[in-house]
């Protein structure tokens, strides 16, 4: 459920609670819907806003890791400007 809301917050809607820690997430049973779990994000005092172009790298970034492009994956984040460290040898060679 967090993976999925952070998804819609960056790449949909472009902006996203930037402070995830486990003091801002509340766990809830939801009593309506048959006793489901449900996490609640707090304190939105650090809200960020991505800008379409960098939601749209973010958007490509995540369809190169599913689709396991190492190449594009390297080339997006290098767009992105993060920097790559702590890798394995086999990474780093495309790096």
């Amino acid at each position: 459920a967090l993976v999925l809301a952070y998804g819609v917050m960056i790449l949909r809607s472009g902006v996203f609670h930037s402070d995830p820690h486990p003091g801002n997430l509340l766990a809830m049973r939801d009593t309506h819907m048959g006793g489901e779990s449900r996490i609640a994000l707090l304190d939105f005092g650090q809200v960020k806003e991505l800008s379409d172009a960098s939601r749209l790298q973010y958007a490509l970034l995540v369809v190169a890791l599913a689709a396991r492009d190492d190449e594009l994956v390297v080339a997006t984040l290098k767009e992105l400007g993060l920097c790559i460290e702590n890798c394995s040898p086999e990474f780093e060679a495309i790096a």
